[in-house]
């Protein structure tokens, strides 16, 4: 059976799977946007030692001291509004925002950009993704 015939004999099938192969392209480039240029943790160590990036760490306080990026500037999400204009003076330099998984940091990076931040960029997979790299975090 070519697939003329098929197409002809099942519209509804064939147009489900039309639908379906859309949607898929269109949270593919949804969820590609919302990352926000993200980097993996070896390209943030790159752009912290090169570009002079600077780390924002969204997590509330207890997780921060738990541990989290060396020199991070500890911000919660939920504080970020009000907390913009002392940031102001960092809206040239790449920086690299991070939550636990990298869920909550994505809106971040959007509401960065908005706010006119050069280069916000998400560390893809959080801190999870930083520890499983072996990279040194500090506490206090």
């Amino acid at each position: 059976m070519s697939i003329m015939p098929f197409i002809v004999a099942h519209p509804y099938l064939f147009g489900a799977l039309g639908i379906v192969l859309i949607l898929i392209v269109v949270m593919e480039v949804q969820r590609a946007r919302r990352r926000g240029g993200g980097v993996d943790a070896a390209t943030a160590v790159h752009l912290i030692n090169r570009e002079d990036a600077w780390v924002l760490d969204v997590r509330d306080v207890a997780a921060f001291k738990q541990g989290h990026i060396i020199e991070a500037r500890n911000i919660p999400e939920a504080r970020l509004d009000e907390s913009l204009s002392s940031l102001e003076p960092h809206k040239d330099r790449p920086v690299i925002v991070c939550c636990e998984e990298g869920n909550r940091a994505a809106s971040v990076v959007e509401r960065l950009a908005r706010a006119g931040f050069a280069r916000p960029l998400l560390l893809r997979g959080g801190l999870r993704a930083w520890r499983e790299a072996e990279l040194p975090l500090e506490k206090r």
